[in-house]
């Protein structure tokens, strides 16, 4: 008898996407912005194969891109719960203020005038590992503390690199 499979739930789809998605940043994070002639340089003619160091921390550990990814679905769960998901000025301001709860885990304050109070929103400030960030999360940091958002990720990234 052949047994019929289940389909995953939402709920574990997302979590998959979301693990997929840490797993993979975790992985890349040694060689996040080397050329395929320096990967085979530092780890060999089939490039990188396992977890190695970056950023200063231990093999394996996330980026920022990890953190603003869960950041950004914290910021969809609270703007779901608050019947904003189909109100996009309000779903923007939720998830304004999610970055801004990222910016705050890596010791930066911003000036805009609702910092003080959104820290204390969402579930993430308290877990480990939502804290420092690598190089490429200078520029962004600073662009966020100085109000000046809509940079995409390309540009932010070309300026990381410039810096």
């Amino acid at each position: 008898m052949e047994s019929v499979r289940t389909p995953p739930s939402r709920g574990s789809r997302i979590r998959g996407s979301l693990l997929a998605g840490a797993v993979g940043d975790a992985l890349g994070a040694s060689i996040e912005f080397d050329s395929l002639e320096a990967i085979r340089r530092d780890f060999g003619p089939e490039g990188l194969r396992d977890y190695a160091p970056a950023y200063g921390r231990e093999a394996g550990a996330i980026t920022d891109d990890t953190q603003m990814t869960l950041f950004v679905a914290e910021g969809l769960v609270l703007a779901a719960r608050a019947g904003a998901l189909h109100r996009p000025s309000e779903r923007l301001r939720i998830l304004h203020r999610a970055h801004l709860r990222w910016l705050h885990t890596q010791g930066v304050g911003a000036r805009h005038p609702s910092f003080p109070g959104i820290v204390q929103e969402g579930w993430l400030l308290p877990l480990d590992g939502t804290a420092r960030a690598h190089p490429a999360a200078l520029v962004s940091r600073d662009c966020e503390a100085r109000g000046w958002g809509g940079w995409s990720s390309r540009s932010i990234r070309a300026n990381a690199v410039a810096v």
